[in-house]
């Protein structure tokens, strides 16, 4: 708890957050701005936004596992460079030579120039032989397929940097535009070393298993990695027991950083829904797939927000203040959110049967 702020403590910072508590996973839901405001009460939509979006001190970014974190912007390089190697995998399974793709995001540079445009935009900026250029292999996979595979690229290498028509995190529509020169992206001399110091900040007490699933590198990569390091390695920063009630947003990182509800689970019936929508006891299942209700480090049950109202599904007697937390989430996610979405485009039966499991008491 006291690696990841929590519970919230005065003088804490956004880019506190991502830097000591650790990369937040960012998939173009409101996820993000609900593990900021558990650190940091008072936030606001614009605190967050502003920081990502005009001074750039915190930056979305692909990293590991092929994912896009929001990251500080001094770890930009060992994000990126993380990224790279996720990509690198991926492209490889395409069936249409890099050559080909790299190709393409040079006229994608040259079509950018000073603006910032979407995919589509992009798309008819594109010199007209484009499609021609893309040989056999591209034109099968198609003139949108390989831009978007042109576009992760140009991201992964620090040429382009994506954000959002309207400058906010959960934002549909995105633009892309040349990288910022002021923001450095030298790769680390070691980039598992890297990730791993950064992960036992954030994680520790963690294992070997932990690390590698979260670094998308193979255990003996992670044993290598993680074995050099002492504990005057890593930052440590001050824990404290307190009761009071959490509200966290799924893929809290709290719970992403590690494999496994066990530690957290005090309720032996405590059941969550697993990655196929199944119930499962708690203390078996690898992640959590719900908004979590937490207090004192124990997981005391999961929550869903159904479009007006959070519904909670407590594990045993629901701890004193729920009511009040339940209260002052909706409030702020109408206010300042409109919604919760897990991912950008969370709605419809998906997010419904999250609902209804967590409903039925």
């Amino acid at each position: 708890m006291g690696r990841q702020l929590l519970p919230p403590r005065a003088g804490v910072s956004i880019v506190d957050v991502v830097d000591r508590g650790g990369w937040i996973p960012s998939a173009g839901g409101t996820g993000p701005y609900l593990a900021f405001r558990a650190r940091i009460p008072s936030i606001s939509r614009r605190d967050v936004d502003d920081a990502g979006f005009k001074r750039l001190d915190v930056l979305e970014l692909p990293a590991v596992r092929d994912t896009a974190f929001l990251v500080p912007r001094a770890d930009a390089g060992v994000a990126l460079a993380a990224g790279r190697r996720s990509l690198d995998e991926r492209l490889r399974k395409l069936p249409v030579e890099r050559r080909v793709i790299e190709a393409l995001a040079k006229k994608v540079i040259k079509a950018i120039g000073g603006n910032a445009f979407t995919a589509d935009q992009l798309r008819r900026e594109l010199p007209a032989t484009s499609i021609d250029d893309l040989g056999d292999a591209g034109k099968r996979l198609g003139i949108n397929s390989t831009l978007t595979a042109a576009l992760k690229l140009l991201q992964a290498e620090g040429r382009v940097l994506r954000t959002t028509s309207d400058g906010k995190l959960d934002g549909r529509t995105h633009l892309y535009r040349i990288w910022p020169e002021e923001i450095d992206i030298a790769p680390p001399d070691d980039l598992n070393r890297a990730l791993a110091q950064r992960y036992l900040t954030w994680a520790a007490p963690a294992s070997i298993d932990d690390f590698a699933w979260w670094a998308g590198i193979g255990k003996r990569a992670a044993k290598e990695a993680v074995g050099p390091l002492r504990i005057e390695d890593v930052r440590t920063q001050p824990a404290r027991r307190d009761d009071e009630i959490l509200l966290l947003p799924f893929r809290d990182n709290l719970f992403g950083l590690h494999r496994g509800l066990e530690p957290f689970v005090e309720d032996d019936d405590a059941e969550v829904m697993d990655t196929g929508g199944k119930a499962v006891p708690a203390k078996d299942a690898q992640m959590l797939h719900h908004n979590a209700i937490v207090a004192g480090g124990v997981l005391h049950g999961i929550w869903e927000f159904d479009g007006d109202r959070i519904a909670v599904k407590p594990f045993g007697k629901p701890p004193r203040g729920l009511d009040a937390a339940i209260a002052g989430m909706e409030t702020f996610i109408r206010e300042q959110l409109g919604d919760h979405k897990y991912y950008a485009f969370d709605s419809g039966a998906t997010r419904a049967k999250r609902v209804d499991f967590v409903r039925s008491v």
